[in-house]
C-alpha cells in the first residue's frame, strides 16, 4: 500500500492518523505541493484530480482519493478497531465533526465549535495523533 501526501496536508494528516489508529503500514510518497509536483504527468496518471491524498492498495486497483472517502474505505474493510461509532446517529455525528474539520483549512472562524476543539485537543494526547502530525513528518521543516 502507498500513501502519496505531502507532509503539511491535512487532509494527508487525516489519513495517516486513520492508518495509524488502524495499524496499517502504507509506504508514505511526498508530492511536493509548493512547487506543482501535484501537476506532474506522473502523480496526474495516478490522480486525474491532482489533489493529496491518493491511496494505492496492492491489489492493482484505481487508487483511492479524497481523504474522507479513504477513511471510508479503511473503517469497512480494517474494522477493528472502529474509527466510527456503533450507531447511526453517532456516525452521522462523527462525520459531521470531520467535515467541520476539513473546512478549517480555508480559514472559517473555528471559535464556534469548542466541542471540536476540545475533541482535537484529546486526540493529540493519542500517539497515532502525535506520529501523524504534519510537524513530524520527515519533509517537514526543522
Amino acid at each position: 500500500m502507498k500513501l502519496y501526501g505531502f507532509w503539511r496536508s491535512l487532509a494527508t494528516y487525516r489519513v495517516r492518523v486513520a492508518l495509524g489508529l488502524k495499524g496499517v503500514a502504507a509506504q508514505e510518497i511526498s508530492v511536493d505541493i509548493l512547487k506543482g509536483k501535484q501537476f506532474s504527468e506522473e502523480y496526474k496518471a495516478l490522480n486525474p484530480q491532482s489533489v493529496v491524498p491518493a491511496l494505492v492498495l496492492e491489489d492493482g486497483a484505481p487508487p483511492l482519493f479524497q481523504s474522507l472517502a479513504i477513511l471510508e474505505y479503511l473503517e469497512e474493510t480494517q474494522p477493528q478497531p472502529a474509527l466510527l461509532p456503533q450507531d447511526a446517529r453517532g456516525r452521522a455525528r462523527v462525520r459531521g465533526l470531520a467535515l467541520i474539520a476539513a473546512t478549517s483549512y480555508f480559514n472559517c472562524d473555528t471559535s464556534k465549535v469548542p466541542t471540536t476543539l476540545r475533541i482535537y485537543g484529546e486526540c493529540m494526547k493519542l500517539p497515532a495523533f502525535e506520529r501523524a502530525h504534519p510537524s513530524q513528518q520527515p519533509e517537514a521543516p526543522k
